[in-house]
């Protein structure tokens, strides 16, 4: 009710001004007599339904003082700052002393006030320098530690009892506030003393050697000391200790790195330095000032690492050494306190960079010296060895270097530039990845066999000759498909979705169309056997020529039962699809034969070469290899391989005299003697080394050829949107599009382009023979 009063009659009376108001009500806060407004307690209010008025009047301003009365009045404020210096405050009224100070600035005696001030704070600190020049040792540092307390609180009543001469005479004279102003006296007269501060820092600095060596100190004299120097500014805290304490830093760490380096293995000396990091960081949270961290953590570094990095890197136990023994947790030391120095990280990505390349090019020349014999255990052998170095490697990458995308990408360019070493990497991993489904990855549950389906696809990324891998992916797939060995569909399809992810739809989409050509065919299939019923099972799969890497049509005669059910899916498949036509492969070819011999019956899987020459032998009991030749067209080579694992393999179904290099009047017989404990029997297939030579040979053949076609494609392509282009970018820009399916050589893109100039696609312009101009 009474601030409500006061309030409305301030609004009436007009002629208070607004400093007055202030001051009458933050001053008689602290009066016994007065209440919140000013007003005695003593007086009398009515009620607020009275018509009596009220009001606060400003005080009048003070008459202009004598010197002599503002002289006394300067002594008293200086004795009671004595008073508060003697840590006597409580004797003392604060609203008398706000009164005076006041009142010198109302009677424009502020500049002796101010200098008052300074006179008797310097009097009280040239007094305890005086103190403190007697003190020795650990008793200085208490002196001062206890001194800076006390002034700093002396000097904050001081502030409080002049407030009003820091609001007015202080803002206009463009001076200091008294408390800064205090503390500057302070910098002053005690840390610019020669016989003070030099001794100080000298101690400070002396027990943070102690502390360095092992020794307990008083951290606790410690942290007011340094916080002080804060307190004062910055400047001072870096001039007057923090220099010092790196200089002193940088003395010692330099010895004991020159001391140590010599004595320790290069981990033990990179742990010490560890711990000396760790050390420093705790002293300096712990006492010092935490702006110093940095710059003493550098220097530690420096002394102790960046000085020493080549001794380090090349000591017995150095990088190579623990990279060589896969010292994961040594090995993220090294790169912890390496990588913050630009030389070190530089030093270890190289050493990084060496051992990969070294490790892996010994792997390659180790599975490259090895027994070629098997091509299948050779391919298997040198994918195993970069899956086991790659995720040595990884595990390096992860743990040790903390998935540092400058190794990561050291590591990339590295294996890139193994795998380039080997010619037929893209072969390799086909092979590995056809030995897997069609064996090795049976047992294996789905989970694990999607890890290895990863790491295969990481060993892609690096391959770049992708058009050669696309090649012999799609004639081991064709294989497997055909001979049924594709044990799991959903394999097959996710590495497809895998290399189209990779690679985009134009890759895999022959791959698919494999995939699309056996559906479609079980259905064809099962139609046919509805509709006409074959005299035995027939499962004829329907490949699209571009899909399927399909060899070149080989004449044979097959037998009359065959070719009745062959002619009869002919007229269906043509009355069904008009416009296409079948061509039959039948070197591509299983079939399951019924086989009678004298002691037991068995069931024969052979392939359909295999299967004509057995059929012949159900009208007679013996043929010679040209009789054979005669009656089935089979080519001389194919022949001979076929019945070489018919009469000579460990399932000798016919018998012969020769194991091999048939002649035409050679004899085979049927062999009705025929045993064996199972009862179906898989008949040995020609072996295919010699074969997959040549094959090799047809399939990089065949892709150097698609690659012209693709470069002068890419060619037609950038000119057609440039219309003109000069030689260089022209390059880059096809090597550009072509980087997707492998890297063109320049040479490569220069014959291409002079091929499409004589066929009239490009022309040199006039002017310039190294532009070129496309031509509608």
């Amino acid at each position: 009710r009474r601030v409500h009063g006061g309030a409305t009659q301030q609004k009436k009376n007009s002629n208070i001004t607004p400093k007055y108001i202030t001051f009458i009500i933050t001053h008689m806060k602290t009066s016994p007599h007065l209440d919140v407004l000013g007003v005695s307690k003593h007086h009398s209010f009515k009620s607020m339904t009275d018509k009596a008025k009220f009001g606060i009047q400003a005080f009048k301003r003070p008459p202009v003082a004598t010197d002599e009365a503002a002289i006394k009045t300067l002594e008293k404020l200086q004795e009671a700052i004595a008073q508060i210096h003697q840590k006597n405050p409580g004797v003392l009224s604060f609203e008398e002393l706000h009164r005076l100070g006041y009142n010198m600035i109302q009677q424009q005696r502020g500049d002796m006030l101010y200098k008052g001030v300074e006179t008797s704070l310097i009097l009280h600190l040239q007094s305890n320098v005086s103190v403190m020049t007697k003190k020795k040792g650990d008793d200085l540092l208490r002196q001062l530690k206890t001194f800076w307390e006390e002034y700093k609180v002396s000097s904050e009543l001081i502030r409080d009892i002049l407030m009003y001469m820091n609001r007015t005479y202080v803002k206009k004279n463009e001076k200091l506030p008294i408390y800064d102003r205090a503390l500057q006296l302070f910098h002053e007269k005690v840390l610019q003393n020669n016989e003070v501060w030099p001794r100080v820092c000298g101690l400070l600095l002396y027990q943070i050697e102690k502390e360095r060596k092992g020794e307990i100190i008083e951290k606790e004299l410690l942290r007011p000391i340094s916080q002080m120097l804060m307190d004062l500014g910055i400047s001072v805290y870096t001039s007057c200790f923090e220099n010092a304490f790196l200089n002193q830093t940088c003395g010692y760490y330099k010895s004991e790195g020159q001391e140590n380096i010599n004595k320790c293995t290069c981990p033990e000396y990179l742990l010490m330095v560890k711990q000396r990091l760790i050390s420093e960081t705790e002293r300096i949270n712990s006492y010092l000032v935490k702006t110093t961290l940095p710059k003493v953590l550098s220097i530690v570094q420096r002394e102790l690492v960046e000085t020493h990095l080549v001794t380090l890197a090349d000591m017995e136990t150095g990088i190579m050494n623990q990279l060589q023994n896969n010292s994961l947790e040594n090995i993220n030391l090294i790169y912890t306190l390496f990588s913050p120095l630009p030389q070190g990280h530089k030093l270890l990505l190289d050493y990084f960079k060496q051992f990969i390349e070294a490790n892996g090019m010994r792997a390659i020349n180790n599975n490259s010296n090895g027994d070629k014999t098997e091509k299948t255990n050779e391919a298997i052998t040198f994918v195993s060895t970069l899956f086991e170095f790659k995720e040595k490697v990884d595990a390096i990458i992860t743990f040790s270097f903390q998935k540092d995308k400058l190794y990561i990408q050291a590591v990339n360019s590295v294996f890139e530039k193994i795998i380039q070493t080997e010619p037929r990497a893209s072969e390799y991993l086909s092979q590995y990845i056809d030995d897997g489904i069609k064996h090795s990855w049976k047992e294996k549950s789905d989970s694990d066999v999607e890890v290895i389906l990863d790491k295969v696809m990481v060993l892609f990324r690096y391959l770049q000759d992708r058009d050669l891998f696309e090649s012999f992916y799609k004639s081991h797939l064709s294989k497997r498909l055909l001979t049924g060995k594709a044990q799991n569909d959903e394999i097959e399809r996710s590495l497809v979705q895998r290399l189209k992810v990779e690679c985009g739809t134009q890759f895999t989409v022959k791959l698919e169309g494999m995939f699309k050509d056996m559906q479609l065919s079980k259905e064809l299939a099962n139609v046919f056997r509805t509709n006409f019923s074959p005299q035995f099972e027939f499962f004829p799969t329907i490949l699209t020529k571009g899909s399927w890497p399909c060899e070149q049509t080989r004449v044979c005669t097959i037998p009359r039962q065959l070719q009745s059910v062959c002619s009869q899916f002919d007229e269906y498949y043509v009355s069904k699809f008009t416009g296409r036509k079948l061509t039959w492969q039948f070197n591509m070819g299983t079939a399951e034969l019924k086989a009678v011999f004298q002691s037991e019956n068995h069931e024969l899987i052979v392939n359909t070469y295999q299967m004509i020459i057995l059929l012949l032998f159900n009208n007679s009991n013996s043929y010679t290899f040209k009789t054979i030749q005669e009656k089935t067209q089979i080519q001389t080579s194919d022949l001979e391989k076929q019945l070489h694992c018919l009469s000579c393999s460990k399932n000798m179904i016919l018998k012969c005299a020769k194991s091999r290099d048939f002649s035409a009047d050679d004899v085979f017989e049927f062999n009705p003697q025929f045993t064996t404990r199972n009862f179906k029997v898989k008949v040995a297939q020609p072996s295919s080394s010699k074969d997959s030579e040549v094959q090799r040979k047809e399939t990089r053949q065949k892709a150097d050829e698609d690659r012209k076609h693709e470069i002068e494609a890419a060619i037609i392509r950038v000119m057609k949107a440039r219309k003109v282009l000069v030689y260089n970018n022209l390059v880059s820009e096809v090597t550009k599009l072509c980087t997707a399916r492998f890297i063109p050589s320049v040479p490569s893109i220069k014959q291409r382009i002079e091929s499409l100039i004589e066929r009239e696609f490009l022309a040199r312009s006039p002017n310039n023979m190294q532009e070129f101009r496309y031509l509608a």
